[in-house]
């Protein structure tokens, strides 16, 4: 008899344990869906705000020049910019007309071997110097 008592208080007792678990599992559940889904407002609310998702600033390409300086080829909203980045400072260096530069288009040359950014570089400031 007294065996079993003890295997009923036992029995009650792991019930209660797995009920708590299981609550605690459910509010743990609750809490990540409602972090889950405020994220998902926030990143929604913040791309309207920029331009609706789009990324109107594409890094074209990038190039180290020393340390913690380079120079950019960025396209904003269609034009192409070359900047300058200092820690100090971020200096336009051009505005380059039309869509790529001229007998140079992406990384290709006009013959289709690859060019190195350096020589796109070139091909653009020869273009924009005359």
């Amino acid at each position: 008899m007294k065996g079993m008592a003890v295997d009923v208080l036992e029995h009650a007792g792991s019930q209660g344990i797995w009920a708590i678990a299981l609550q605690t599992l459910a509010v743990l559940c609750l809490v990540l869906a409602a972090l889950l889904g405020a994220m998902y407002l926030l990143r929604r609310l913040s791309g309207q705000q920029q331009g609706g998702g789009r990324h109107p600033i594409v890094v074209l390409s990038a190039r180290a020049l020393g340390a913690r300086k380079q120079i950019l080829l960025l396209e904003v909203m269609g034009e192409r910019l070359l900047v300058g980045v200092a820690p100090e400072r971020i200096t336009l260096l051009a505005r380059l007309e039309g869509a790529s530069p001229q007998g140079v288009e992406g990384p290709e040359g006009p013959e289709g071997e690859q060019m190195s950014f350096g020589k796109r570089l070139a091909a653009s400031l020869r273009q924009m110097i005359g």
